[in-house]
């Protein structure tokens, strides 16, 4: 069962300061094959507003309120195989300047953001609670070094399979 998470960012900066950037993200979720795992967007990726940026954003997917939340649904108790790339490049859609986005996973069986453990390798097993549920965060480094003024859209893929 694979799931396309669509991603999509604008970032505009305000007249010749180009210090000031509105970002924002976000994710929602596409079944690409039909089955009895269910993917549901709780919260998008939250940057908001105007803000100073040194050239590089972080969302934290274990401590961050802006972190993305997806709520997979599966049977009560089973394990599903999580696979996901951890980085994209983005390129502007007028195809000036690009970003690079580092994601970074978290994921517990329970919503609690402070206990889920990090999804460093883009591949984890994960077993289902008594409900059916696994959450995961989504957060990660955002390169804007070479990132222009401009819309950028992408695709985040993550595969589910039960073992």
């Amino acid at each position: 069962m694979a799931f396309l998470l669509c991603t999509s960012l604008s970032y505009t900066a305000a007249g010749q300061n180009f210090y000031k950037k509105n970002i924002s993200i976000s994710v929602a979720a596409t079944v690409m094959s039909t089955g009895s795992v269910e993917i549901v967007t709780l919260q998008n990726i939250s940057v908001g507003g105007t803000s100073r940026l040194t050239g590089e954003l972080f969302i934290s997917p274990l401590t961050g309120d802006k972190a993305g939340l997806m709520m997979l649904k599966g049977k009560p108790g089973s394990v599903a195989r999580v696979r996901c790339l951890l980085t994209e490049e983005l390129q502007e859609i007028n195809g000036n300047g690009c970003l690079v986005i580092h994601y970074q996973l978290s994921g517990y069986p329970g919503r609690v953001q402070h206990a889920a453990k990090i999804i460093d390798t883009g591949e984890v097993n994960v077993t289902f609670n008594e409900e059916g549920v696994y959450y995961l965060w989504i957060g990660g480094r955002i390169d804007l070094k070479r990132a222009l003024p401009g819309i950028y859209r992408g695709q985040f893929t993550i595969e589910v399979e039960y073992l």
